[in-house]
């Protein structure tokens, strides 16, 4: 089966137009400069501004040569040297007016440093004055021969930066993972205006499944698995659970502040989920046994976006299953629920409900049968759940934030034969010797429910202090099923008798063989519905 997956995924301050901001043309002089993102990190720019005393530029356009420098490195010693003849009325004086270059932002050329930005921890005449003999050409015929070299310390510790005389550098980000879509020039002003039905504009459909004859096929593992031989015949147990899902993903993360010092003034952030998605449950036994499985069906992470020093942004989706069952009898289960989810969006800073988050029950079909004579019980307890995670990390790990939005699809299902739903009885009970008289029906009774719940959590950490806050957003359950049978082929849907509560399973038991009598396999539940 193949799968299908395209995330999408944005972190934008407000667009004022369809530009990218960087030219590798104009040096940086004037207290303004941006840096647009590799295509392999994704399509965005970060701008800058602040005093054009403390913004310092080496590219070439500011008429410097670099020497040597590490492309994989935050923290370097670089070589570099001035291009121009007479360094006093060129580009190049730049760097050392305003007081020098020491305790200064520098906007560094491609490939040369981890990041776009450095802080000038030191500057130097190098100790190390050899040219390589390429650039050495270039500059021969100066007089008094060839230029000094220079030597600049630098590092992503812009907290030490002096901003007591030049004052804060203030930044903005724009960017978003899909190479194709061009970068934005941005403005250091605030704003998020229906970011949903932008994210609608520009979001990928993924899917988890494909269509094969018109018949989707689920992501699905088998969780428990196990056989012997019962009476000379071969019995098993076995659970398999399921999901599909077919919708848009969204996540983004919006911020400015200043660089120097490093602080986020002003952010937010989203996660969101609109499509369908769907839990199958599937549970064929003909042995006793009781297991408790938690299991990871799905594993998915973006492409990072990364500014080194400064912010890096990761997302992830995750599919996992839980599932209690304590099975008595001889027991067939197959639940399908499908679920339309309308535009479910979780905020940081939180905002108050809001009627978007819309989740329903739209289909479901439960099929439940049991061997004819049995008596016992069984309960299920069975959870789909996918988890959409948006992490940002600013300022080389000094700043974090999680935001997570989760969904879980769920069902409990009990079932009593021999009996009436407040038995007492234990859940694995000892059958007793059953009557030989042919023809028995078994009665008893059977119920199940299905529901879905929708959950925030938040998990902020800056410069030592911490955050965590957990809400639930929604929350629904339906009885897809429930009352006595036999009661033709379909369990009558009623109020229940009494409410019943599944027990809690905290340790698995060994399979073991059933008594019973008869083959004929009885259908207890048999339900299709359109809601």
């Amino acid at each position: 089966m193949q799968t299908f997956f395209t995330f999408w995924i944005a972190f934008s301050i407000a667009v004022v137009s369809s530009r990218p901001s960087n030219d590798w043309s104009k040096p940086c002089f004037e207290g303004e400069c941006a840096y647009d993102l590799p295509e392999s990190a994704g399509s965005g720019s970060i701008k800058i501004t602040g005093s054009h005393g403390i913004i310092k530029d080496i590219s070439p356009a500011a008429g410097w040569i670099i020497l040597s420098c590490d492309p994989q490195s935050l923290e370097q010693e670089i070589r570099l040297v001035c291009e121009d003849q007479v360094p006093e009325n060129s580009p190049c004086h730049h760097l050392f007016d305003h007081g020098g270059p020491a305790n200064k932002l520098v906007r560094l050329p491609e490939s040369c440093g981890r990041g776009p930005f450095a802080r000038i921890a030191a500057a130097s005449i190098a100790s190390e004055q050899s040219i390589p003999s390429h650039i050495a050409k270039r500059l021969e015929g100066r007089n008094p021969g060839l230029p000094k070299v220079h030597a600049l310390q630098l590092d992503a510790a812009f907290e030490k930066i002096d901003t007591s005389r030049w004052g804060n550098i203030f930044f903005s980000i724009t960017a978003e993972n899909e190479p194709s879509v061009e970068a934005r020039s941005i403005e250091t002003n605030l704003t998020i205006n229906s970011i949903p039905e932008r994210a609608r504009l520009h979001s990928k459909t993924f899917q988890l499944m494909t269509t094969q004859d018109q018949v989707a096929q689920s992501q699905s593992r088998m969780v428990a698995s196990n056989s012997m031989v019962c009476g000379g015949k071969q019995a098993s147990f076995g659970i398999e659970l399921g999901n599909r899902l077919n919708g848009t993903i969204y996540t983004g993360f919006a911020a400015n502040g200043t660089l120097a010092p490093p602080k986020i003034t002003n952010f937010e952030s989203f996660v969101g989920f609109s499509g369908n998605a769907s839990a199958h449950f599937s549970i064929l036994a003909s042995l006793t046994s009781s297991v408790s499985k938690h299991v990871e069906l799905w594993h998915q992470t973006t492409k990072p976006i990364s500014i080194p020093g400064i912010l890096d942004l990761q997302s992830s989706f995750d599919v996992t299953a839980h599932m209690q069952a304590a099975i008595g009898l001889p027991v067939r289960v197959n639940l399908t629920m499908d679920f339309v989810l309308d535009d479910v969006q979780v905020w940081y800073p939180p905002r108050p409900a809001e009627d978007s988050n819309h989740a329903s029950l739209s289909k479901t079909s439960t099929n439940i049968n049991i061997l004819n004579g049995t008596n016992g019980r069984a309960v299920i307890d069975g959870h789909i759940q996918p988890k959409i995670r948006l992490r940002v990390e600013a300022f080389s790990g000094k700043s974090e934030l999680d935001v997570e939005l989760g969904v879980d699809m769920y069902t409990a299902i009990d079932i009593d034969a021999g009996g009436t739903s407040t038995s007492q009885q234990p859940v694995i009970a000892p059958t007793p010797e059953p009557s030989k008289t042919s023809g028995v029906v078994t009665s008893g009774w059977a119920g199940v429910k299905g529901g879905i719940a929708l959950n925030s959590s938040f998990k902020k950490a800056s410069w030592g202090s911490n955050n965590i806050k957990d809400e639930s957003l929604l929350k629904k359950e339906w009885n897809i099923s429930n009352g006595e049978f036999p009661s033709g082929n379909k369990a009558a849907i009623q109020a229940p008798k009494d409410e019943y509560r599944l027990p809690s399973i905290s340790s698995e038991t060994g399979p073991k063989c059933p008594q019973t009598i008869g083959r004929q396999v009885l259908s207890i539940v048999k339900s299709d519905s359109v809601l």
